[in-house]
């Protein structure tokens, strides 16, 4: 069953990218963005790995640059700017099971996607929720309180230090490491 689904989301990917292809460039890649967020495709892509999360944040008045984060199950945090032409800045964070435990909580409390939004607005999120894989729109402009906070909490994951200095800041191990 799983190979079935694997070849089914390939054949989808194929038939979007033909359809795509008598579309201009821009309106190819924001909807080849939007249907990355199938949690099948991007399991069909990169092995195996389940994610826990996927943001995309469309960050120009064109909706051609975005910004994106995906944190799989094992806790590894992916983060990088990508638009039509290049892909920067692959930052890669290991959270600990504090941060994941505050990031399932925090995902738990997403509100309802918004109605209608335009694109060069659009903040995408899809989580796990419960066993099912879910999307949920938001506009970048009007953001519920939990959607920001959870925008903030990425924000500050990606800023920290890869290997931060162990406490006491003696260059050696932290106790219990």
């Amino acid at each position: 069953m799983k190979r079935i689904t694997q070849i089914v989301a390939l054949l989808m990917m194929a038939l979007c990218t033909t359809l795509f292809a008598q579309v201009d460039g821009r309106t190819a890649f924001r909807n080849g963005v939007i249907a990355s967020h199938s949690n099948s495709i991007w399991r069909t892509r990169s092995g195996t790995m389940p994610l826990v999360l996927h943001v995309t944040i469309f960050t120009d008045t064109n909706a051609n640059s975005i910004r994106r984060w995906r944190v799989g199950t094992n806790g590894l945090c992916r983060f990088w700017h990508e638009s039509l032409i290049a892909i920067q800045g692959d930052f890669r964070r290991q959270l600990s099971g504090q941060d994941m435990s505050i990031l399932v909580q925090t995902l738990a409390n997403l509100p309802a996607s918004a109605d209608q939004t335009p694109t060069n607005r659009l903040v995408l999120i899809s989580c796990q929720q419960g066993n099912e894989w879910q999307t949920r729109r938001y506009d970048c402009d009007n953001l519920p309180q939990e959607v920001a906070t959870l925008l903030s909490e990425l924000e500050q994951i990606t800023k920290r230090k890869k290997n931060p200095e162990p406490a006491g800041g003696d260059g050696k191990p932290a106790p219990g490491r």
